[in-house]
């Protein structure tokens, strides 16, 4: 997309090329175009965090010379997979101490997440093993009326505080891709949660929406687990068991505390941001783009990661927590948490923690 222009106050960004952060245009969006509601204090930690957009861009050209400037790295950027059925990733980019300190401690630069990302999650790879014209054969046919239905249900839903998001363009580019993916994949079809998924794409690929098909397969045939949107809910069963479990590991007295003083169920919360990716508007967009690096990169099993997610979010604020007994509160200062966390890093480094522990790195 051509002609991006700086954010006014009736206004936002429609994708356009990233050429790094900017400074806070204004308290009330972030630089992806998504309203912000910060304190002094968190307007703060927010510019540090886009500095810290800035300081990864250095970073990854200083670390092209080491790792991505080596021949098998390009290579491996359109052939991420050995074929196209494959589960497994080739070790020689995703077990490289550079690209998973870049991954802990700064991200992807924004610039730079489409090609990478397209490389790395075997997106790529699906796209060369199909025919040329294949994305638009699937355009032209069409979906379920059930999936067209559902569709069309959650166009106006999809990050709804994000202005591009309420034109003809954006929403034509959501269904033409959500369409797509659901004609080639009967089997899963629409579920909600992907429009989300498919919005956020489209903001990283400026508005490319082939790229953002193809990513989205990736996600959901190679990345997440076989059959989590399969509208099985025996499998967001056995997610949420794992949930409660990783709780009782990792702070057991705030678990009890939920259950028992407060009756508060996690699952709904968790739920909704595991089947989002933690995506749409529960938590800023830069922190959502920082989780999609591990999921794209092979950081750590994907659904481990997911569930980290929460788990982190419960661990941050687990002092207040333990104050509260209503679970209206409780819920409040969780949802609140999450669209204020600004800190990627620190959400980062407390997903490796817990990756650690709950699968070390032999395992992973």
């Amino acid at each position: 997309m051509e002609g991006d222009a700086p954010m006014g106050e009736d206004d936002g960004p429609i994708p356009g090329e990233l050429s790094g952060p900017s400074p806070l245009r204004h308290p009330w969006r972030d630089h992806y175009g998504f309203l912000l509601n910060l304190t002094k204090d968190e307007e703060t930690a927010y510019e540090q965090a886009n500095a810290n957009v800035l300081r990864a861009e250095l970073d990854w050209k200083s670390m092209q010379d080491a790792v991505v400037g080596k021949p098998w790295f390009s290579k491996e950027l359109t052939r991420a997979y050995a074929s196209p059925n494959s589960m497994s990733r080739s070790p020689l980019v995703l077990a490289s101490d550079d690209l998973r300190n870049l991954l802990k401690s700064e991200g992807i630069p924004p610039n730079r997440r489409q090609k990478v990302w397209m490389g790395l999650s075997g997106a790529s790879s699906l796209k060369l093993h199909c025919a040329p014209g294949y994305y638009t054969q699937l355009r032209q046919m069409p979906c379920s009326d059930t999936d067209k239905g559902d569709i069309e249900k959650d166009l106006h839903r999809t990050c709804a505080s994000h202005p591009w998001f309420e034109t003809d363009e954006a929403r034509i580019l959501l269904r033409s891709v959500l369409s797509a993916y659901a004609t080639r994949n009967p089997e899963v079809g629409y579920s909600q949660g992907l429009n989300s998924i498919v919005g956020m794409l489209l903001l990283v690929t400026h508005a490319d929406e082939e790229a953002t098909f193809w990513l989205l397969a990736a996600l959901v045939e190679k990345i997440l687990p076989k059959g989590m949107y399969n509208r099985n809910l025996d499998f967001a069963k056995g997610l949420m068991y794992k949930f409660e479990k990783l709780m009782y590991q990792a702070c057991p007295e705030l678990q009890m505390h939920l259950l028992a003083a407060v009756q508060y169920e996690c699952a709904m919360t968790v739920y909704r941001w595991v089947y989002s990716l933690c995506s749409g508007e529960d938590f800023p967009a830069e922190t959502t783009f920082r989780i999609w690096d591990l999921l794209f990169t092979g950081f750590g099993p994907s659904a481990e990661i997911l569930l980290l997610v929460p788990l982190a979010v419960f661990r941050i604020n687990e002092e207040k927590l333990l104050q509260l007994y209503e679970d209206n509160k409780v819920h409040a200062m969780i949802q609140q948490s999450a669209l204020r966390l600004t800190d990627a890093n620190l959400l980062v480094r407390l997903i490796s923690d817990g990756l650690n522990m709950v699968c070390p790195p032999s395992t992973m």
